[in-house]
């Protein structure tokens, strides 16, 4: 069975805890927010902190 997947996408001038409450508007599913470093550093303790979302933080190694 098939299950259907819907990607968003948002900036960090987009407030972090409106983007959760717009995505879960489509009904209850996974959630996996993935950010770079810089992203999580504007934005992703508010994520954490509206609910348990699991948060991959992308990195450049040099």
């Amino acid at each position: 069975m098939k299950k259907n997947v819907a990607a968003f996408t948002a900036t960090t001038a987009r407030d972090p805890e409106a983007f959760i409450e717009r995505i879960s508007e489509h009904g209850p599913s996974d959630l996996l927010v993935v950010a770079t470093r810089e992203q999580a550093l504007y934005g992703a303790e508010k994520i954490l902190r509206h609910r348990s979302v699991p948060v991959l933080l992308l990195a450049k190694f040099m």
